[in-house]
């Protein structure tokens, strides 16, 4: 199954590097976080079985953040994994968490701090947000 979030994804991957090519480092560090979020989305529906009105019921009933439900959501997908060991399950779901909230954490300064945002932070982020993406394209169906 594909969506239009898929191809979003690969799009704000793409985007976070040209990005990155012509100085615009806050873009850059957005385009990446919301790379890892629009390919979740995606994977809500190949893999997990969500219609588009059911996530958006989901997103509807929670009033708060839908990024945190997402990644809530993954969190504990991985952490009930029957294709992980027990300490693997811990292991990949802090890891997972970890980073999907330092990259979270990165885009809120990019989008709203009134800091100047260097390369090398947009070049950490775009690398964060490869290893997420390769993670769960690994992990779960997409």
């Amino acid at each position: 199954m594909d969506t239009a979030l898929r191809s979003k994804s690969e799009e704000n991957t793409k985007l976070a590097n040209l990005a990155i090519q012509e100085t615009h480092y806050a873009s850059s560090i957005h385009c990446s976080y919301y790379a890892c979020l629009q390919l979740m989305g995606h994977i809500q529906r190949s893999d997990f079985g969500m219609t588009d009105a059911e996530v958006e019921n989901e997103q509807d009933s929670t009033q708060g953040s839908s990024h945190i439900l997402l990644i809530s959501k993954f969190e504990e997908k991985l952490f009930l994994s029957p294709k992980l060991q027990n300490n693997q399950r811990r292991e990949l779901t802090k890891w997972f968490k970890k980073l999907i909230g330092d990259l979270k954490e990165k885009r809120k300064k990019a989008d709203y701090k009134n800091v100047k945002i260097e390369k090398y932070e947009a070049k950490e982020c775009l690398k964060m947000s490869d290893e997420i993406i390769e993670f769960l394209t690994k992990f779960f169906t997409i």
